[in-house]
């Protein structure tokens, strides 16, 4: 949530269907991170208590979108000032969802990622191997699979 402010935080849970309760805690945990987050959890997680299923299903959506739109807003800032990149819904399906997927994960600022989205597959890809930060994850994550 290190990013998010406690209003963003608060609408988010509130429109996923969580008590209004649980939101006000949650939200109290705004632009925390690290062990500062950790140790809201620790703290406070007990109160909270679990979410539904199906409010984690909606929580998911709602924050998809979110990506989504900001993935498609930071592609057309770069790609503009690349000649003959297409736009955002020419490019494959697979590359959109793993440029979704990555920057879901928390990556902000990625011109060379979308560089190599824009290069096809096969250079994203390349990319993905050759970065430590996303490899990490690549276990978990499965893109380069995806990608074939």
């Amino acid at each position: 949530m290190r990013e998010r402010s406690t209003g963003e935080i608060y609408a988010t849970l509130r429109r996923a269907g969580i008590e209004e309760f649980k939101a006000v805690i949650c939200s109290r945990a705004a632009y925390l991170r690290n062990h500062l987050a950790a140790q809201f959890v620790k703290v406070y997680g007990p109160l909270v208590g679990e979410i539904t299923h199906e409010q984690q299903i909606r929580l998911f959506e709602i924050i998809y979108r979110i990506k989504s739109g900001e993935t498609r807003y930071l592609y057309s800032k770069v790609a503009k000032s690349l000649p003959g990149a297409p736009p955002w819904n020419a490019l494959d399906q697979k590359i959109r969802d793993v440029l979704v997927d990555i920057f879901y994960q928390g990556v902000k600022d990625a011109p060379d990622l979308i560089r190599a989205a824009i290069k096809g597959k096969n250079a994203l890809a390349s990319h993905i191997r050759n970065d430590m930060n996303l490899m990490r994850y690549e276990d978990q994550r499965k893109r380069l699979r995806y990608l074939q």
